[in-house]
């Protein structure tokens, strides 16, 4: 992640030849103290699955329509819903976005990605050529291209056809931002102790939940906010390991800093110490491959 994820931004198209695919990066969540972690400096003794820090999580910055809008384009509409909720783009190319001032901004619904599904209702109208117009992965987008408070334009991501490519005017409809807008539900980002049992070795892991539900994922890339933007940025695996035979050493999690001091195999009990809770911290969710098994 750069300093371009949390302010929007568009790139030039190329200078010949058709418009580039339109492409989009959106903010992603953000997780914060919520004052349930072990207390800072203490020495405490955890058992399996014991959490060790947990953070509540916001969205970076959430946009509300004050009425429907909706998008026409691949000769299709697609309706935005009062109550959807879009989320900011950190960075927006392709098409003839670069047309736009420095100042556009754009907002976007969340990646649609079973084309078939989000369709259905079109399909069954007769609209199945679309799909050689769509890709699987699509999603509706709004611009404000003066950040006057009004979208007055719109795209889809996800098209396939060069014609297809480019920006169409929308009747204006003004909206609201939020940051840090909590999301809804039972939804935290925690740091627990797993003691390994008798395949693995001992370690601690990330536990992410939204709205009630536990996320699989590959990775968080997690970036510090603070009141110059952006520090730092890494790619903080879900298990970080330990041996007993290395100890003390310190774990890292984005900006929490855990050292695990000992291990206790007989009892299967860890010793460790928080050593930095929580801080304001940006993170996108890098989901594992899909996987398609093919049977003949």
């Amino acid at each position: 992640m750069s300093a371009s994820l949390l302010a929007p931004s568009s790139s030039a198209i190329a200078a010949a030849g058709d418009p580039q695919k339109f492409d989009v990066t959106l903010t992603g969540l953000v997780v914060e103290p919520d004052g349930k972690s072990l207390p800072v400096g203490e020495e405490r003794e955890v058992k399996e699955h014991d959490v060790i820090a947990q953070g509540k999580l916001s969205w970076f910055a959430t946009a509300k329509l004050e009425a429907p809008a909706t998008v026409h384009a691949v000769d299709t509409d697609f309706p935005v819903a009062k109550e959807t909720t879009l989320r900011l783009a950190a960075s927006a190319t392709g098409g003839d976005l670069a047309t736009l001032g420095r100042g556009a901004i754009t907002y976007c619904d969340e990646l649609r990605t079973d084309r078939l599904k989000a369709l259905g209702q079109l399909a069954t109208l007769g609209l199945s050529a679309l799909g050689s117009r769509l890709a699987k992965e699509m999603q509706v987008c709004l611009v404000d291209g003066d950040a006057n408070g009004d979208f007055e334009k719109g795209f889809i991501v996800g098209t396939k056809k060069a014609p297809d490519r480019h920006m169409v005017d929308v009747t204006p409809v003004k909206y609201t931002v939020t940051r840090f807008d909590p999301v809804a539900g039972d939804s935290y980002l925690q740091v627990r102790f797993y003691d390994g049992g008798v395949l693995s070795g001992p370690s601690l892991g990330l536990v992410l939940r939204i709205n009630g539900g536990n996320v699989g994922f590959a990775a968080l890339h997690m970036f510090e906010l603070n009141r110059f933007g952006l520090a730092g940025r890494m790619r903080v695996l879900p298990y970080q390991g330990f041996k007993e035979k290395k100890l003390p050493q310190l774990l890292g999690f984005g900006p929490t800093r855990i050292r695990v001091l000992a291990f206790d195999k007989a009892r299967k009990v860890g010793t460790v110490k928080l050593e930095r809770d929580w801080t304001r911290s940006g993170f996108v969710i890098q989901y594992p491959p899909q996987v398609v098994y093919i049977y003949y």
